[in-house]
């Protein structure tokens, strides 16, 4: 059983290979729309096959809660300090032989550690507790899990042996992860501050507050705290600024800028969202290594692509969903829209020369309505991902994230100066970084208390099927082909207006 099962997954990883494959080649003689449709049906196919083949593989009658030995391999770590417990994701490698069924599939497990921190892909034997995820199921974290199709879990175990040793990067990327946590809690006294810092630089939301963590529930911002694509952005704009400032060459500064947010990753703790981001930024820069122009929907493709290709069952998580479905929504609505207003603010401008005064204001504006298309795009493209998998929405979401993606792009910024100082145990100026971002950490609280005056505009909504998800997708792009074509016809009216 455990060899048939290890063998199907190899083969539906080969047969994902060579659709992906497949879909490049076939998307050559495609339009760019239709190249992009294409490219998404025949990715939602491959997710259905796997999903298809993993739930037939679960037998309902695996409700069991009798305590087991499993040997499990952990695909993310996170640890409660003050219980000395850790959880996560893992795959499990082996089962005693009456279980023997479940070898191979995904479980979410807790458990205690014996003073040591198992590190992520670190082989681990746990006495646990296993229980499946039926139907049935109320409690709304199990449904959560079942969503993402993770039908097992593994509770009130503990870790009996470490069947792999932590390599000498593991330990110096630990060693420095108690350096990034010291780093960031310098010259800060209150606890609500230094949560927020260390889960939007570290992805660790142990120090927030239960108000906190609800308040960015609710109102859509919990994005911030997940290291994903907007935190990698924000580090691998100011590392490329930064290189830019040394007269670095475009060539020249990928590179550098690829391996600082690897091992930036890697000394965090690496997660699949963070992974999925990297993957987005790699194909990104590693297009200015070969001289070619660097293209965001192409990056976003191909990171997609190997990451399916790495693990199939990803589709239909929680996790890939936000990932990529969120910057698909950004790069098909919000960029075509940003464009498209442009297109109309210039129409109604006269051909005349502009002041500075009016060059700054041109610019301030400029950012603001770039933020905006993007927190619109990103907020109308989350709803349905909410609606499914957690059963509401808030319709204040685009309008809080149009202050919170700045303020906390600032905390970002700033707590990775602080990182930075910190490696090189310059505690001192930490103090003095950290106190610069509390002013943009004390706005993120004031505007999360107003909100939570008026109950955060939150909206319960039951879905009406499952799988929501993927029309909505489909709809986004139809949308973003309007937006562009609308745009395009305007900017062709623009070019015949200077022409005369």
């Amino acid at each position: 059983m455990v060899g048939m099962y290890t063998g199907c997954v190899r083969g539906t990883g080969i047969i994902c290979f060579l659709v992906c494959l497949m879909a490049m080649l076939v998307s050559i003689m495609f339009s760019e729309i239709g190249r992009h449709i294409c490219f998404f049906l025949l990715l939602y196919l491959v997710g259905v096959a796997y999903v298809n083949f993993h739930e037939l593989a679960i037998y309902p009658r695996l409700n069991y809660r009798k305590t087991i030995t499993l040997t499990i391999y952990p695909y993310t770590i996170h640890e409660k300090t003050s219980e000395k417990v850790v959880y996560g994701y893992a795959r499990i490698l082996g089962a005693p032989k009456r279980y023997d069924k479940i070898v191979g599939h995904r479980i979410y497990f807790i458990a205690e550690h014996n003073g040591e921190v198992p590190a992520r892909g670190q082989k681990l034997q746990i006495k646990t507790q296993v229980e499946y995820i039926g139907k049935r199921k109320s409690k709304p974290f199990l449904k959560f899990l079942r969503k993402n199709h993770v039908f097992l879990y593994a509770s009130k175990g503990k870790i009996e042996k470490y069947l792999s040793t932590k390599s000498c990067f593991d330990r110096l990327c630990e060693r420095y992860r108690r350096k990034f946590l010291y780093a960031l809690k310098c010259g800060l006294n209150d606890r609500s501050s230094i949560g927020i810092i260390t889960g939007m630089l570290t992805g660790s939301k142990h120090m927030l507050s239960s108000e906190q963590k609800n308040d960015f529930c609710s109102t859509g911002t919990a994005h911030v705290f997940a290291i994903s694509g907007f935190h990698i952005g924000v580090i691998a704009l100011f590392f490329d600024w930064f290189l830019r400032l040394l007269k670095l060459s475009r060539r020249l500064r990928a590179l550098p800028v690829i391996a600082i947010l690897f091992v930036y990753l890697n000394i965090i703790g690496p997660t699949p969202a963070s992974m999925r981001a990297y993957t987005t930024v790699f194909f990104y820069y590693a297009a200015a290594v070969f001289s070619r122009r660097s293209n965001a929907f192409s990056s976003f493709a191909n990171s997609a692509a190997v990451n399916i290709c790495r693990a199939p069952e990803s589709v239909f998580d929680i996790s890939f969903l936000l990932s990529y479905g969120i910057v698909f929504g950004i790069i098909c609505v919000g960029s075509n829209l940003n464009r498209l207003l442009r297109n109309l603010k210039w129409k109604t401008q006269q051909l005349r020369s502009r002041t500075f005064a009016e060059k700054i204001k041109e610019s301030v504006c400029s950012n603001l309505l770039e933020n905006f298309c993007v927190a619109f795009a990103a907020g109308i493209t989350g709803i349905p991902l909410s609606v499914e998998f957690f059963g509401n929405f808030s319709y204040l979401t685009i309008f809080i994230n149009l202050f919170l993606v700045p303020l906390a792009s600032a905390v970002i910024f700033l707590g990775g100066v602080s990182l930075l100082l910190g490696t090189i145990n310059m505690f001192a100026l930490c103090a003095l970084v950290n106190k610069l971002a509390s002013v943009p950490i004390f706005l993120i609280n004031f505007t999360l208390n107003c909100s939570r005056k008026i109950g955060h505009g939150l909206v319960n909504v039951s879905c009406p099927f499952d799988g929501i998800w993927m029309p909505s997708l489909v709809l986004v792009a139809v949308v973003g082909w309007c937006l562009k074509k609308l745009s395009d016809r305007i900017r062709k009216d623009n070019d015949s207006l200077v022409v005369l």
